[in-house]
């Protein structure tokens, strides 16, 4: 879902401005007989891969249930490699309850993301099946490309748990940061303000279960393998988990 499903690499999108923009996404959404694609969600984009400059966004996306998602974002669901996010703002809260990479610009970063900011709250509360991996970043979710002068102002709040009670490893992780979940790519003058609160857990657990709830929680971000620098949190960090896996 997105304004244009796919940004073609040589796709430019500039002074976009869209108001009170609404996207409700429920049911198992995805799926043509017997067959589910993962839904990935952006109100300018689903896809990126050209560039998208100097846009504005407001509204709400909201999505619940059983769906099938992989990428949300607040401006593009996935930037792709050749994808540029320059200049631009989102205003839009994500209101989720879904196992998926989600950031307030971008679901997931492969390509650069460049002098954004983040106004909109991000939530995900929901409870998934057996082994589940939750990415929430107030500017993507996932980073395997390039993020530079970035900021989120936005407050984050995630609070997941597994549902099964059938027995069997019952993991669930939650990378969640200001800026990203987790990053394989490069950060570079980033900021957040916003406050984040984390609560991983189980529910029915039966006795055969076994398996523990994961927090890793960052100001910037949660989990990082690649360089971050000139960064700051002014932000909040509430973070527990089950069995005090929390890291923080």
């Amino acid at each position: 879902a997105g304004f244009f499903k796919v940004i073609g690499a040589q796709g430019v999108v500039k002074n976009l401005n869209l108001v009170n923009v609404f996207i409700n996404v429920a049911g198992y959404s995805g799926c043509i007989v017997g067959q589910c694609e993962k839904v990935n969600i952006g109100t300018i984009a689903t896809y990126n891969n050209g560039v998208i400059d100097n846009c504005t966004v407001s509204g709400k996306i909201i999505s619940r249930g059983k769906v099938f998602a992989e990428k949300i974002g607040g401006i593009v669901g996935s930037n792709y490699r050749n994808g540029s996010v320059l200049n631009s703002v989102n205003n839009v809260n994500l209101d989720m309850g879904l196992e998926a990479c989600i950031g307030g610009i971008a679901g997931h970063n492969y390509g650069k993301i460049s002098n954004v900011v983040n106004n909109g709250y991000v939530t995900n509360i929901g409870e998934f099946a057996s082994t589940s991996y939750v990415y929430v970043g107030g500017i993507s979710g996932g980073v395997e490309g390039f993020l530079e002068g970035v900021v989120n102002t936005g407050n984050i709040t995630v609070d997941v748990a597994t549902d099964r009670n059938t027995g069997g490893n019952r993991d669930i992780d939650a990378y969640v940061g200001g800026v990203s979940g987790f990053s394989m790519g490069s950060l570079k003058r980033c900021g957040n303000y916003g406050n984040i609160q984390v609560n991983v857990h189980r529910v029915n657990a039966s006795s055969s279960s076994t398996g523990v709830p994961w927090a890793i929680v960052g100001g910037i971000v949660g989990s990082s393998r690649s360089s971050v620098t000139d960064a700051f949190n002014l932000g909040n960090i509430e973070s527990k988990a089950e069995n005090k896996r929390s890291f923080a």
